[in-house]
């Protein structure tokens, strides 16, 4: 029997050929339920930014302003809504320091930098890719994970449907704080359900 190995390896968290299958896959309408759920997790994210935008354009700023602001950070643009009104935020505090992570996961998966992990080969064949990526060491600490899944990959982590629900929970809890935080006459003027 072949003893088990590891070897430390770099590259991308989520490789181009996984994302590229998941676009194959919903083009087919085969989409299984990992895919879903960093689909889900993604569009959570996009959902958030998404409030932001509708939030700025109800503002009415002048034009000339509002072309930079649109294309800012949704840290950016978080902090120049909450300055219209009396509102007070901290992003290193619940609920917006859920909101950065999940944005950092989001970043991690769309923007795909090469990042360090090792691959386990077990003595059967079988391969892991184990990691103690930061952001996943942050989903055990909030709990969102437990620590038996420390030190899985983050390609794995974000295919867990308790990762959606946490992220569907932290942009829903984000966008009830900053409806609170922002001058309410804006959230008035919304077009949407938000309201």
């Amino acid at each position: 029997m072949k003893e088990e190995s590891a070897e430390e390896l770099s590259g991308h968290i989520i490789p181009a050929f996984t994302t590229w299958r998941i676009v194959l896959d919903a083009e087919r309408g085969e989409l299984g339920k990992n895919d879903v759920t960093m689909v889900g997790m993604i569009f959570a994210c996009c959902a958030f930014e998404a409030f932001l935008n509708d939030c700025l354009h109800a503002s009415e700023m002048p034009v000339a302003e509002g072309k930079d602001i649109f294309k800012a950070s949704i840290y950016k643009k978080t902090r120049w809504l909450v300055s219209l009104g009396e509102g007070s935020m901290d992003w290193d505090k619940s609920p917006l320091k859920e909101v950065s992570l999940l944005f950092d996961i989001r970043n991690c998966i769309v923007h795909a930098n090469p990042e360090p992990y090792i691959l386990k080969v077990f003595g059967d064949g079988r391969a892991v890719q184990v990691s103690n990526h930061e952001l996943v060491q942050k989903l055990v600490e909030m709990r969102v994970l437990s620590s038996a899944y420390g030190s899985i990959s983050l390609s794995e982590i974000v295919e867990f449907p308790p990762v959606l629900e946490w992220a569907k929970n932290t942009v829903t809890a984000g966008i009830s704080y900053l409806a609170r935080e922002i001058p309410s006459s804006l959230i008035s003027r919304l077009r949407s359900p938000w309201r």
